[in-house]
């Protein structure tokens, strides 16, 4: 396998040496004649792909799409018949998920004038064979694929006249109600007959015109070498008039999370360190196949002045991270989010300063003042906006999460401190801002490094998951 990746990527770095370095390969090979007996292999870093006639193919780095290749399968080799090396911009966030996409299009005229075809999605990490397609188990699913219906000429009659002659049946029929039995009976079944022959081209070629697109999705995060910018959402295939029009969406091409082995800082108290929130962020970020180095300063009960005053912070900040990330309670009374606000501020010079970056981690009210939710969001919210610093919304992804399943238990025992649960809804949140890619379909039973194991209802994963999500795309800022 690893002889295959090694290969499959210096031939695609040879192809790509003329327009510039391509970092990905998005692929559809398309079967033209359905059968598994003839055309090419291609090899890929999951094996050998058997059966196809057609390949295109779009290669991009981060950014851009640098070239669409078309190839042709002709006496058992792939032979290059297309290559356009304009380059253009991919939709970065403008995937339905706020995701990444990759748009191209597959020539009518390489269809070979086919009606339907096979087509197989790939998508590869040129340089480290990372990979994912669209499909279950171990190889990726065939998709059929309409490309247009009858090319029958219509009938001289045309549609007005096949029009006339329903209603001369009509009124035929009202004429002879009586007289069924008689020989009148022919004239009208014989303009039924015809008005039919006139209206089934119509039906026919208007059903044949492709219909709307194909649309499929992928479960997130599932990608082999756990590469966001290969791993796939969705996809969607419809016939335009030079041929398939395709569009795929990945988790994040772009890149613009933070960078691996990455160094963060958490201060903040108990609703912090409660169910040891930088652990589950940690082994969340793992399961996506990041690392993270994490570390805390808290104390119960410390408000970020608490925290400046006594210093701690300040030296443990100096030793070097990439992300700070500043957590007080509640701070919903006006005189709280003044006071958020102010030591944010005091603090963003000494994080910048040492080269990191300041973020706000929104906690929740306490449950006898679960009304005050937007109070709390807002204060941290603009405390954020003061320092132009990140907003990690994780109050919200409660909210969020409770829209779908109400019957979520974030809060824990005494009504203000997190469940695991809760603590999860959070560390999701963190993940989603942190990363800026979906965590989706990550395992719902993970380890922490401390060998403590965390094993969650997978229905309510999965509703935490989505919900997090929406709360980063209604309410995240990445900041600066």
């Amino acid at each position: 396998m690893r002889r295959i990746v090694t290969v499959l990527g210096l031939l695609l770095c040879c192809a790509g040496a003329a327009a510039g370095p391509a970092e990905y390969r998005f692929q559809a090979l398309v079967d033209l004649d359905q059968s598994a007996k003839t055309g090419c292999d291609f090899e890929s870093p999951a094996g050998a792909v058997h059966g196809k006639e057609l390949r295109v193919y779009a290669e991009t780095d981060r950014t851009q799409i640098l070239r669409v290749v078309t190839e042709q399968c002709e006496s058992g080799e792939w032979r290059q018949v297309n290559s356009d090396a304009s380059a253009r911009s991919l939709g970065l966030g403008q995937g339905s998920l706020g995701s990444d996409a990759i748009e191209w299009e597959i020539q009518r005229n390489w269809l070979a004038g086919a009606q339907t075809i096979e087509l197989q999605l790939w998508g590869q990490n040129i340089a480290s064979g990372a990979f994912d397609f669209f499909g279950d188990g171990d190889g990726p699913g065939q998709l059929l694929i309409p490309v247009g219906g009858s090319t029958s000429p219509l009938p001289l009659l045309g549609n007005l006249a096949a029009a006339l002659l329903a209603c001369g049946v009509v009124l035929i029929a009202r004429r002879y109600q009586v007289a069924v039995r008689s020989r009148a009976v022919l004239p009208l079944l014989a303009l039924l007959g015809f008005t039919l022959f006139a209206i089934a081209p119509i039906r026919d070629s208007q059903a044949g015109r492709g219909g709307g697109p194909v649309e499929i999705t992928d479960p997130a995060n599932d990608s082999v070498g756990k590469d966001a910018g290969v791993d796939f959402l969705s996809a969607s295939i419809r016939e335009n008039g030079g041929g398939l029009a395709v569009r795929l969406e990945v988790n994040n091409i772009e890149a613009d999370g933070l960078a691996d082995n990455s160094k963060v800082l958490f201060i903040g108290n108990s609703l912090t360190y409660v169910n040891d929130l930088p652990a589950m962020v940690r082994a969340i970020a793992a399961q996506a196949g990041k690392t993270l180095v994490t570390a805390e300063v808290t104390e119960g009960g410390f408000a970020l002045e608490d925290h400046f005053r006594a210093g701690r912070a300040q030296v443990e900040i100096a030793e070097g991270y990439q992300l700070v990330i500043l957590q007080q309670g509640p701070s919903a009374l006006e005189e709280s989010q003044a006071n958020l606000q102010l030591w944010a501020t005091r603090f963003d010079p000494v994080i910048r300063n040492s080269g990191a970056r300041p973020a706000l981690y929104m906690v929740w009210p306490e449950l006898a003042r679960f009304n005050r939710f937007d109070d709390v969001r807002d204060s941290y919210s603009n405390a954020a906006l003061a320092i132009d610093g990140m907003f990690i919304p994780g109050g919200e992804a409660w909210r969020e999460s409770w829209r779908i399943d109400p019957a979520l238990k974030f809060y824990g025992d005494d009504d203000f401190h997190p469940s695991t649960l809760g603590t999860y809804a959070v560390a999701l949140s963190m993940f989603a801002e942190i990363f800026r890619q979906t965590p989706a379909d990550l395992p719902a039973t993970f380890s922490l490094a401390n060998g403590g194991q965390i094993v969650l209802d997978p229905a309510q994963v999965r509703a935490v998951q989505q919900g997090a999500w929406q709360a980063h795309l209604q309410f995240g800022r990445a900041g600066k």
